[in-house]
Order: structure tokens, then C-alpha cells, then sequence
């Protein structure tokens, strides 16, 4: 029998992390996949309305014991484990995949946000992505219920980026599925390279999937590319980056930062 794969869903019991978290059970059935429902607790100093102060060891046990409460009745109508973990949620992680084993994917819900709340407050999935090596799969809240993957764009920073093992992992997370394949390349330059991906991903995909479009773009200027988004209807996006460094994470993120938090299109992260 062939392992099942590890799926991560992180939720605050939002909307969005609710849709997250039926998204993946629908996408993944569980005879492929073995979930776990995380949250990530944040403990703060307690004050009641006379500004006296709580004891906060006790405080931080009860709301713990009713937030593992929640967790476990999530978890337990969609048959998967629950995990509880005290800090930010990327500590909280970090933690899991050191006590559990790192999971082959961690799904997340992401939620609408201007510009400004986006530099204020960051980008949560961003804030995973650059804390941890395992794709994440970035799930916008929609209206509609209907869950499939027909056509996959797969974007490209570069195209030396888009290696054998990057296509054999995408293969591995939607094995089962017959997707139509896209092609988009942002800062690319060897037009004989780009010719040779997309011949590499006819390969591993299988000539009726093969690529519908091969594109380099001159810049990846966010309007560019989430207007090329739009007119490719996909039904996910596959983002392979360049990992940033320390100095240029949040210039960096920019691109994916906005496609994340203001198109209604899921994103894998590689």
C-alpha cells in the first residue's frame, strides 16, 4: 500500500480556514491523505474591567482547554488528528515538524487584504513560506462549492528553477489528477531553456497535458502578471521562486504577496 500523504491544515475557526479545510478534503480524498487540523495559540497578559490583573497561568489553561475542545470537534467530523501549539504560528509549525516529521504539504486559508494591512501586519502564508521548506497550498474563500483542478498554471521565476524533482513533487501532490498544464515564465531569458521545460513537463505529465503556453515575461510587475492570471482561468496556481534572503524577503514577496491576498485563485507555494 502506498503511504498517505501527510496534509498540514492550519485554522483560526475562521471562514476562510473552514474553507480551507473543506477544500482539502475534497480535493484530497482520505484514502490518499492523513490530515491534521492545527492552531496555533498566542498568550497574553489577561486584565479584567477593573484593571486587576488575571492570573495568567490559569487564564492561559482555560482558554487552552476550550480552544483544544473546538479543535478536536473540527477534527473529529472530518475524521483527522488536532494539534494545539503555543506562539506564532510559524513557531508552532516549526515545533510540529520537529515532534511529527515535516508533512508533505501545509494548507492555509488566506483572507482579503489591502496593501496597508499587508505591510502593518504582514502576510501570514508569507510568514509560513519563509519559515519552513514544505509547499504550501494558499486557499482563497469562495462562494462557490464545486472543488476541482482541471487547468494548472505553473509559474516560473526562472527557468533553470523548474528542475526534475519541482515536477515530480507537483506530480506526487496531485497524483490522480489530469490537469491541462500552463506555462508562465517571469524573468526568463534562454528561449531554448524554456523550450526544454516545457518539453520536460510534457514528459512527466503525458502528451495530452501537455503545455498550453509558454511565456516569458520581460518583469514580473504584479498588474502583468495577475492580468495573465485572469485571462488563463486557471483553477491553481503553482508558484516556483527563487528563495529570497533575509534582506530581501519582503521585497521579494511583493509579487506572491499580492496574488495571495487579492486573487481568487489558489496558490501552491514550491
Amino acid at each position: 500500500m502506498l503511504d498517505k500523504k501527510k496534509i498540514l491544515i492550519t485554522t483560526d475557526f475562521s471562514k476562510e480556514a473552514n474553507y480551507a479545510l473543506n477544500f482539502s478534503t475534497s480535493l484530497f480524498p482520505d484514502t490518499e491523505a492523513q490530515f491534521t487540523l492545527l492552531h496555533a495559540f498566542q498568550p497574553h497578559v489577561p486584565h479584567s474591567h477593573l484593571g486587576v490583573g488575571i492570573p495568567v497561568i490559569e487564564y492561559h489553561q482555560e482558554i487552552q482547554k476550550k480552544l483544544n475542545f473546538e479543535l478536536e470537534k473540527v477534527a473529529a467530523s472530518t475524521e483527522m488528528k488536532s494539534y494545539l501549539g503555543t506562539g506564532s504560528l510559524p513557531e508552532v509549525i516549526k515545533v510540529y515538524e520537529n515532534e511529527q516529521g515535516k508533512p508533505d504539504l501545509i494548507v492555509m486559508g488566506s483572507k482579503q487584504k489591502k496593501i496597508l494591512e499587508r505591510m502593518l501586519g504582514g502576510s501570514e502564508v508569507m510568514n509560513v513560506n519563509n519559515n519552513t521548506t514544505v509547499p504550501i497550498l494558499s486557499v482563497p474563500f469562495t462562494e462557490e462549492q464545486q472543488i476541482n483542478i482541471d487547468h494548472m498554471l505553473i509559474v516560473v521565476e526562472r527557468e533553470e528553477l523548474l528542475t526534475d524533482e519541482k515536477i515530480e513533487e507537483i506530480k506526487s501532490l496531485f497524483k490522480g489528477f489530469s490537469p491541462k498544464i500552463a506555462l508562465t515564465f517571469v524573468e526568463a531569458t534562454d528561449k531554448s531553456k524554456i523550450i526544454e521545460a516545457g518539453n520536460q513537463v510534457r514528459d512527466v505529465f503525458g502528451t495530452s497535458n501537455s503545455p498550453t503556453l509558454i511565456n516569458s515575461f520581460e518583469d514580473s510587475q504584479n498588474q502583468q502578471l495577475s492580468t495573465h492570471l485572469h485571462q488563463s482561468h486557471p483553477d491553481l496556481v503553482v508558484a516556483i521562486m527563487n528563495e529570497p534572503s533575509l534582506g530581501e524577503k519582503i521585497f521579494k514577496n511583493s509579487d506572491l504577496d499580492e496574488l495571495i491576498h487579492e486573487d481568487n485563485i489558489p496558490i501552491l507555494l514550491l
